[in-house]
């Protein structure tokens, strides 16, 4: 059986751990709710918007992302048509131009999609 004094401390704790959840609880809207719901909105859109301008102290998602973007680039390119010229031999680009929008395109693989593609 538990004495009287451990009982207290154990109570003394609860009642601490307790006044801190209630502390850590968010501000209550009864105020004003829609102009609580109007902030959280705002909150949530400054959020996003940093994270898909890349602003300071948010690069690490961009990062975390290049693996993915990579997979995506190779997935989208493994579906390009591969085209037989005259001569039997394969040619991923349908375009005789290839090297005039090299330097704008990357590795200068025009699609006959367009250059979304190719920027991939």
């Amino acid at each position: 059986m538990s004495s009287l004094p451990n009982l207290t401390k154990s109570l003394e704790k609860h009642l601490k751990d307790v006044g801190q959840e209630i502390k850590d609880l968010p501000p209550s809207c009864t105020e004003s709710p829609q102009s609580t719901i109007l902030n959280l909105c705002d909150k949530f859109i400054e959020k996003i918007r940093h994270y898909t301008e890349g602003a300071r102290d948010y690069e690490a998602f961009h990062q975390s992302l290049m693996k993915k973007f990579e997979l995506l680039k190779e997935t989208l390119r493994s579906t390009h048509p591969r085209l037989l010229l005259g001569n039997g031999a394969e040619n991923n680009s349908t375009d005789d131009n290839r090297g005039q929008d090299s330097q704008f395109l990357g590795e200068g693989n025009i699609s006959p999609y367009g250059s979304l593609l190719t920027f991939l």
